[in-house]
Parts: C-alpha cells; structure tokens; sequence
C-alpha cells in the first residue's frame, strides 16, 4: 500500500519481470497505472522489467557498481551545494555516524570518512562522475540525473536484489547502497524505502500477516562439525586438501592461519543443487568422480544424480501428506495437499533419513528426531496458523477445525474457532488476508527507528547507521583473501581480481585489449527457477537459452543470431546460440543462470550453456561468490553446431 506513495521506484540489479513474475511484480503496476511515478533501472541490459515500467535504463558495467554509487555519491554533494535541496543533513546528523568528520562513532580507529574520501581528501582522486563514468561506463550526464532523482524532497524507493552483490569485490555494496539512501533521507517515511525487492518481499515486505504453525518437532541435534568450506573454493579445497575455515566469521575472526586440513571421502547431496550452481562447476565434476562415493536424494537426474554413485528416488510434493509453501507472502499463505501416492520407489526425505540411520544401528535417535508421525506434523501445522485480527493489534486462529475434522485424520488435537473452515483452506489451497487503503496492516521499514531513535536504537554499537564501521574493516582485511588494509570501515573503491580493469591487458582502462576482453554475467531466466525445471521440453521449446551479445561487438567478429559461439576463459568453455541484441551494453555477455550441463569431456566444452563452467574459484575479500563479473572472450564454432536444447534428449533412467 505504502509502495503507491513514491514518486521515484529504482530497481537496482533487478528483473522482477523474470525473478519475481506474478504478483510480485504486479505491486509495482498499480505505480505504473497512476503514471506520476518515474521508474528507473540499474543494471547492464534494458531488461523485462524496464521494458514493463518504460523505466529509465542507467547503463553500468557488472561488478562496477562501487564506482557507480561513489560517483552518485559525489554529485549529489555538487549538486547539493549547487542548488540545495538534495541532501538529507538532518537526516544524517540524526540517524548515522561516520557521514563527515563532525559525526564520527565513538572510538573510531581511523582518522577519516566517507565524505572526504568522496571529495578526493585521502588520494587526491575526486569520485566524480568522470571517475565513475570510466569504470562503469555510465555516461555522465546520467550519473548526475541520477544523483538528482535521490533528492530529499522526492519519495524514492530505492529497491535492490542481489546481482549486483554478486560479484568479486561486492564487499562495500550494502553499505554503499544504505549511504546513498541515507544521503537522500529515504528511509522510514512514507513512500522511501532503501532496501531488497526480492522473491516474496518485492515491493511488499513487513511482519506475515498470516502465519504457519509449528510441526511440534524437537530441535535439531547440534551440528558437532565446526569446519565450513567457502563457497567459491569449495571443490579446490576438496583437490587440494586444504581450505580456510568459514565457519562462523561472526562469532570470531578468521584469518589466513586458519587453514585446517580437509580429506573428504563422501559427499551427501540432499535438496538442493550446490554442485550445478556453484562456480568452478568443471572442478566439482573432477572432485565427483574422484570421491570415493557419492549419493544423492533427488526427483529427476540433475547434474548431482548424474554424477552420483547411488540416487535415491524422492517423492515430489503431490506425493506427500500436504505442508505450506515457504514462497508465500506477506498477506497469503499456500498449502498443498496429497494427491497420489508415492510412485514407485519413491520416499520422502524423513524416511529415507530413517532408513539410513537404521541400516547404521542408530534406529533409536530417528525416534528421538522424528517422535511423532508426519500426519501428526501436518495437522500441528494447521492447527497452529495464525492471521492478524481486524485492529492489526494480535493474532488468532486462522482455522475453524471441528473433532470430526482431527477424527477424519486419525491425529490427535482440541477444537477450536478461526477465520476459515479447515476443509475450505485445503480445498482452496491458500488464504489472503483483505487488504483496503488505511487498513491497520501496513509497513514502512525502519519507520520506529525514524520517529523515535531513542528508544528504537539499531542493534549497531551506535545504535544508527554506520557509514563508518571498524568491525566491518577489521572482519574483511581479517579474512585473508585480500593484501592487509584493503578495506576500510566506510565504504571504497578497490580493484576487482575479476572485473573490468582486467579485460585490459595491462590492467590499465583504454590500455590493449587483454586475453579475455568481455565481462559475463549470468540473468536469472524465464526457463527455470535457478536449475529447476531445466528438463522440461515444453519451457526448452518456450526459452531456448542463447548467449546474449551486444550486435556491434558479435557483427565485429562476424557473428549472427543463431550462430553456435563458443564462450571461454581461464576456467572453461561452453557453446550456445547467439542472440545478438541492442539492449546489454557493449563488451558484456550475458549467459542465462541455471542450464544443466552436458559436458563433452573430449573436447572439454559444455555444449549445455552452464554458467557455472565459466566461474572459477576467484576471490577476494571476504570470499564473496562472484557470478557476474568474470573475464570471457567468444567466437564462431567451427565444430558441429548446436541443435536446439528441445531437441536433446530428457535426462530419464528406463528401468
């Protein structure tokens, strides 16, 4: 509701239109219907969502968007000093520390801040928009609109997903991202917001309105394990037999001492599919096979199965008792019933999990796990639903279930009153709360913290935003992965391992093209929800999931759309059909997130378009997964063209 109040919506590293589709999207169209509110997008294509909104595109490079918001950062200090009226001073003495030398924390480390470093105090080297321009490749004249359109008298919601975080040297981005928003005061007012639009909360985030109740499980044993492998050197750990423990940097810091020793024998994949979506994907499939056993619980042959000494069947959720979505929103909640049995030899998690623990003689700590049936789970869950009463003061029982409900399920529960009949909510499958301009269930983030900072402090040792912050410096530069100091406790810019300045041979921008000339990143894409659904031959019709190049750079090399490309680095090589297209930005290639490898082991090239093929085990920093700012170069196959992905055969086992 509050979502109608801006004047200004960003999506920034966004494309709700493919990522969040639905309803999702549909919050930001009643904006678009008024047709007062100026959309902007941020990101290196004039993606869906743009098209929707007819939004404003700001062009920047992937994995410069450090330099980008610097730059903002710098002008709307000009502009402000220009004209007024676009900084939030009141709102930066009231709310943050570390903004300006006047309002450092308490026991600051180091004798500097943001504000300075913008002006070029520390290095002689203003971050102005021709700074930013020649990194980001944003033109300057749109570095300055946009610095003006996050002025403090307009209401901007300032709307992010994770793109442009995903990336080598992604480290200062929130705090970078939350300073922008400071500057302009949009936060905890009616129609500002600074913060995620992503998956259930795009445009509509707050406390659930409607809520699931408990299974009535146990808590789940303590994990005894106290070693985490970091994610983008996860199979490169496993090879070498040596990684930096990540288990918990918020507990203690890590530091490069802590190599511990690592001799993995086995690896157990259960629901999720880490070894497709993870970089250095050629690497995982070498630490596969040279595992001495690898199992994995899955519904279809995924690249974990394919690679999989043992898969074990499980079910899907048509299979199973019911249970709630975990992708609902706010307002709704989803429940899913039961409508076969399980087909084959299939199982679900919990039983599998029993049987194994059984075949080990450890029947007894299933019981102690799992001591109740999963009918009984479900009904708990039911039972337990909460929805916000009419005033928005409480919660009461969703569900009205009578003794010939619990009878009917053999569980044992108490009747009582709610909002809705049990048989309704599952034959209906979901329930929305009503909303109504001025009801009382609206949510503006941090509106507490605005009208009241006194006794609304943030859990900051300040108790506001921190635009300086040791703990964060000192947490970074701890990790290992980058030279001692790299990071400072407000945000700046460092130097990519990946990223722009290495597409230059010399590393020098406008120097001599390097070997790996172009930047890909990887679109989240309408064929599949990350890896899943990449089997179905009506979505492969539907999304034949080509390369996206710009047309200027492909026709330079004498590419058309349709032709096969080979795409390759330092870390691998794939094959897709061009689509060569006007609206990505010059020197960036977009491969679609998510495509189930086909690995050709001859000729050590996927002709499956995985993404993940082409991110190594690069990083910098804190060990950030970055998928959207690697080094690549392309160039026509001179081998036998690809045939569409509908065309090759589904990954199903004949029994």
């Amino acid at each position: 509701m509050d979502l109608k109040n801006s004047e200004t919506i960003v999506f920034y590293g966004c494309n709700p239109a493919w990522a969040s589709a639905g309803s999702r999207t549909w919050n930001f169209m009643h904006n678009k219907k008024n047709g007062k509110t100026q959309f902007i997008v941020v990101g290196p294509s004039y993606n869906a969502t743009a098209a929707t909104f007819e939004a404003k595109w700001i062009r920047v490079r992937p994995g410069t968007d450090t330099a980008f918001l610097l730059g903002v950062a710098y002008e709307m200090l000009a502009l402000d000093e220009a004209e007024g009226g676009i900084i939030d001073w009141d709102f930066l003495d009231k709310y943050t520390v570390g903004f300006d030398a006047d309002h450092m924390p308490e026991g600051a480390k180091l004798n500097e801040n943001f504000k300075d470093y913008v002006l070029g105090a520390y290095d002689d080297t203003p971050k102005d928009a021709e700074w930013a321009s020649n990194i980001c490749g944003t033109p300057v004249e749109d570095i300055r609109w946009y610095a003006g359109e996050m002025r403090k008298d307009k209401a901007v919601s300032i709307l992010h997903s994770y793109a442009h975080a995903r990336n080598k040297n992604a480290e200062d981005i929130p705090q970078l991202f939350m300073t922008i928003g400071c500057m302009g005061g949009h936060m905890g007012k009616p129609g500002h917001s600074c913060g995620a639009a992503y998956g259930t909360d795009a445009g509509n985030c707050g406390p659930a309105l409607v809520t699931v109740g408990s299974a009535g499980l146990p808590p789940a044993p303590a994990n005894e394990c106290d070693l985490r492998l970091n994610g983008p050197t996860m199979w490169q750990s496993i090879l070498t037999g040596k990684a930096n423990n990540n288990a918990d940097y918020y507990a203690r810091r890590y530091t490069a001492a802590d190599i511990r020793d690592v001799n993995v024998k086995m690896m157990y994949w259960d629901g999720d599919a880490r070894l497709q979506t993870s970089p250095d994907l050629v690497n995982g499939i070498k630490v596969m096979r040279q595992l001495e056993f690898v199992c994995t619980n899955a519904q279809f042959l995924t690249t974990q199965a394919r690679y999989s000494d043992i898969v074990l069947p499980v079910t899907t959720m048509w299979e199973r008792i019911g249970g709630f979505s975990p992708y609902s929103n706010r307002e709704s909640l989803f429940v899913y019933s039961q409508v076969t049995e399980p087909l084959y030899e299939a199982k679900d998690d919990v039983d599998i999990c029993r049987g194994i623990l059984e075949a080990m003689g450890m029947g007894e700590k299933a019981d102690e796990i799992w001591p109740i049936s999963k009918e009984q789970q479900f009904f708990n869950q039911l039972a337990g639903c909460k929805v916000i009463n009419a005033d928005g003061t409480d919660y009461v029982p969703l569900l009205t279930i009578t003794q010939a409900d619990i009878d009917e399920r053999g569980v044992e529960g108490t009747p009582q009153e709610g909002v809705v009949d049990l048989k309704t909510f599952i034959e209906d499958g979901c329930y929305t709360v009503p909303r109504k301009e001025g009801d009382p269930y609206g949510f503006i983030s941090y509106q507490d913290f605005i009208e009241d900072p006194e006794n609304n402090p943030r859990p900051s040792a300040s108790g506001k935003f921190e635009i300086y912050n040791d703990w964060k410096a000192d947490t970074l530069n701890s990790m290992g992965y980058s030279p001692d100091g790299t990071f400072k406790p407000y945000p700046t810019y460092t130097v990519s391992p990946e990223g722009y300045e290495t597409t230059f041979k010399d590393g020098i921008i406008g120097g001599e093209p390097g070997e790996y000339p172009f930047i890909v990143y990887n679109p989240h894409y309408l064929r599949r929800s990350h890896s899943v659904f990449d089997n179905c031959p009506w979505l492969r019709e539907t999304w034949p999931n080509p390369v996206f190049l710009n047309k200027e750079d492909a026709k330079a090399k004498g590419i058309k759309t349709g032709d096969t490309v080979k795409v390759y680095n330092a870390h691998g090589a794939i094959l897709r059909t061009a689509s060569l297209t006007g609206i990505i930005m010059p020197g960036c290639v977009g491969v679609p997130h998510g495509s189930w490898i086909d690995y050709d082991d001859e000729n050590q090239v996927d002709r499956g378009g995985a993404d993940n093929v082409l991110c190594g085990p690069v990083i910098s920093g804190m060990g950030v997964t970055g998928y959207n700012n690697y080094n690549c170069n392309y160039e026509l196959y001179d081998g036998e063209p690809l045939v569409p992905d509908v065309e090759k055969p589904q990954r199903i086992i004949e029994l």
